[in-house]
């Protein structure tokens, strides 16, 4: 698909407008493959299917007419995931050998986690590219330990109330970390705007609560339910139930945070104190897109997951613009080399959210 991004000059501000020009056949073809051979290799394709994957929508990404790269290898990956399984299978396995074990190794992966979360945002950043310069990541133990360790147990302990901080504080670790060729990101936003997108998030979901509660309580007034024999399957029918009414409770107020997450991050971030980023991604909008890119993944049994991906990215890409006081074209630095893959994979396979909401 041929396009032209579009650039809005204003005085010495350029704004060029983020563009993801992937089309949703031709990811088609990647993906299926990808499917087919990770299933027929028993997983271990996964690996190579994953770099197949970034690289095609780094590389259908643009700005200024220039796309991103991904430089990852299929055996990085692999070699990191077979390594991870490895420890982890360890570690379930050390609770029937000694709760002792278990409990010293469980410990000890709290005071690893950090090391985990730099190691994979350092790999992740340094295969990544724009214009043949890489990206890199410096962060430390110290802020990686208290945003991945300390702050989530502290918004425990506060029945999630720092939530919006944890938010915050990770958005400024992250972000903060991130260098191309040889300027700094820099990420400056107040508390205030996250304690508010929370609340927000949090009165929508008891919104949906009740809306559920009184639904329920019409249909149990005219009989429709309650009134059926305890058996297992009416059991395994009401848990079903229950999980279903929590995530019509809970998705879309964590889907309306998600949203307002990503403009705070792009919003307040900024490169080398000379190009800004601007995102206007509407909360409704964003809903609508996963909430129907859902329904239609499940109907087609997962097979419209390329075009539900495709529109989501598109979706994002047309939300994000970068307004520039200089030319793209004058930085540098080095490619250096890249560090292991085993945390990123860890972080991969553990589902450990190390992002920052982008």
């Amino acid at each position: 698909m041929e396009a032209v991004l579009e650039t809005d000059h204003n005085g010495d501000q350029t704004e060029y407008l983020v563009q993801f020009r992937g089309d949703a056949k031709e990811y088609y073809g990647i993906w299926i493959i990808n499917v087919l051979l990770t299933i027929a290799t028993l997983g271990v394709y996964g690996a190579w299917a994953k770099v197949r994957d970034k690289k095609y929508f780094y590389g259908n990404t643009y700005i200024d007419g220039q796309n991103f790269s991904y430089h990852a290898r299929g055996v990085q990956i692999l070699i990191g995931r077979v390594i991870v399984l490895i420890i982890i299978s360890l570690l379930s396995v050390s609770q029937y050998v000694s709760l002792t074990l278990y409990y010293v190794l469980f410990l000890g992966f709290f005071i690893v986690l950090p090391f985990l979360v730099c190691r994979a945002l350092r790999f992740n950043s340094r295969v990544s590219s724009y214009r043949n310069i890489r990206f890199n990541f410096d962060g430390n133990y110290g802020q990686a330990f208290w945003n991945f360790v300390l702050l989530p147990i502290l918004t425990v302990l506060t029945v999630y109330f720092l939530t919006p901080l944890k938010s915050q504080e990770r958005h400024g670790f992250v972000i903060g970390g991130y260098i191309y060729g040889n300027r700094r990101f820099n990420h400056k936003a107040q508390s205030g705007p996250y304690f508010k997108a929370y609340f927000i998030a949090l009165a929508i979901g008891i919104a949906m609560f009740a809306l559920v509660i009184l639904i329920l309580s019409i249909m149990a007034a005219g009989g429709l339910i309650f009134n059926f024999r305890v058996s297992t399957s009416n059991v395994q029918l009401g848990f079903f139930a229950i999980l279903m009414i929590w995530y019509i409770i809970i998705l879309p107020a964590s889907l309306f945070y998600k949203a307002r997450l990503r403009n705070l991050a792009f919003n307040n971030m900024d490169l080398d104190n000379c190009h800004e980023f601007c995102s206007e991604v509407k909360a409704r909008v964003y809903i609508g897109i996963v909430l129907s890119n859902a329904v239609l993944i499940l109907l087609s049994l997962g097979f419209m997951t390329p075009w539900a991906r495709v529109r989501i990215a598109r979706y994002l890409a047309s939300c994000t613009t970068l307004i520039s006081q200089e030319a793209l074209d004058v930085y540098s630095g080095d490619v250096g080399d890249e560090v292991g893959v085993i945390s990123s994979e860890y972080v991969d396979i553990d589902g450990i959210n190390i992002g920052v909401g982008l």
